[in-house]
């Protein structure tokens, strides 16, 4: 029933809200979601494929995992263990290329002698592919961090994805002239020769992000609300609409207000505008406020709860749980002086 109702343009959750209150509701994709699938562009199976089968193939097996972990604590590797890959999870897959390339070559001398032989470890263009897929998932990772979190504001993680844009484009200027300053272990794995013949290649594939990025993420019919909503200050007042134009032009000659700007946050800065002086730019910044641009909150209150009611927690009531995720999703802090207080015995002398 959920997801009949929240996928779909035609029955979809928003859609029936507009028919509801019969007005227009500004509807936004989770970005978060919308960059994980730009990364699906760069089209690099034959990296996962193998890193993900050599990973399966130590841990899947306890007394193999056991002796590689016992492998490497006895030659003093910089990393303890190999990291599974988890399709689902926005951060597992940068994560476990950038463990088993540290842990690259310690692999590549424990399975030698094994049954089972991965010629692509010994492979120089399968070698640089991985560098590169590394450091171009890092950029990724970091991006997706940065859009991660309770209280993103819309124009916070539209800013966000537009520096990344820049940083793309700069990647791959850079990366045609050969130049890998900010591809840190292709920088320091692959010859210096190499860069110029590699740099054309992979500026391929941050084109291709690009390019993808463009397509899911254009924020061009948002960015004149989201420049006013962030600071009214610098916009011009005859870019913005008709209704909003002479309560900006007022604003803006107010010193008052732009020391408030500067000094306090955007929640409360709006909360100081007069109400009756300033109603229409109040009520953009709450059409702002009250925009989700991820459903980050959502899926981190579903993570919470399906580690809570486990089987180990099959005791766990519908209350219990409940009251469990209010702790976990919200700031409020128990009173706990209180309520030892409340369930103390009373005893009379």
């Amino acid at each position: 029933m959920v997801l009949q109702l929240c996928a779909g343009k035609n029955v979809g959750a928003v859609t029936l809200l507009e028919e509801f209150i019969r007005r227009q509701v500004t509807k936004h994709h989770c970005i978060i979601h919308q960059q994980v699938l730009c990364s699906k562009v760069l089209k690099f199976e034959h990296i996962m494929s193998v890193v993900v089968s050599i990973v399966n193939y130590i841990r899947s097996r306890e007394l193999k995992h056991r002796i590689f972990q016992a492998f490497l604590e006895g030659i003093d590797a910089e990393c303890s263990d190999l990291i599974y890959h988890t399709e689902v999870r926005w951060l597992s897959q940068g994560r476990v290329l950038q463990r088993f390339v540290a842990l690259k070559e310690e692999v590549a001398k424990f399975l030698e002698n094994g049954p089972i032989k991965f010629p692509e470890l010994e492979n120089e263009s399968w070698n640089q592919d991985l560098f590169f897929f590394c450091d171009i998932t890092a950029h990724l990772n970091d991006l997706n961090i940065q859009l991660q979190g309770k209280y993103q504001l819309i124009f916070q993680m539209c800013a966000a994805v537009k520096a990344f844009k820049m940083k793309l484009k700069l990647f791959r200027s850079q990366l045609s002239k050969g130049e890998m300053c900010h591809f840190p272990t292709c920088a320091q794995r692959i010859p210096q020769h190499k860069h110029a013949e590699l740099g054309e290649k992979y500026a391929k594939h941050i084109n291709l992000l690009i390019e993808e990025f463009d397509r899911r993420l254009t924020f061009s019919k948002e960015d004149v609300q989201l420049k006013l909503f962030e600071d009214p200050f610098s916009v011009d007042p005859e870019e913005v609409p008709l209704d909003l134009q002479l309560e900006v032009t007022e604003l803006q000659c107010s010193a008052v207000y732009q020391n408030k700007h500067r000094a306090s946050s955007l929640w409360d800065f709006y909360k100081s505008l007069d109400n009756e002086k300033y109603k229409n730019l109040i009520e953009v910044a709450l059409k702002m406020f009250s925009i989700f641009g991820s459903t980050y909150i959502c899926e981190q209150t579903f993570s919470i709860m399906n580690m809570n009611k486990n089987k180990q927690r099959s005791s766990l009531t519908d209350d219990h749980l409940e009251d469990i995720l209010k702790v976990s999703t919200s700031n409020m802090t128990p009173k706990y002086n209180k309520l030892v207080v409340e369930k103390r015995c009373n005893i009379s002398h």
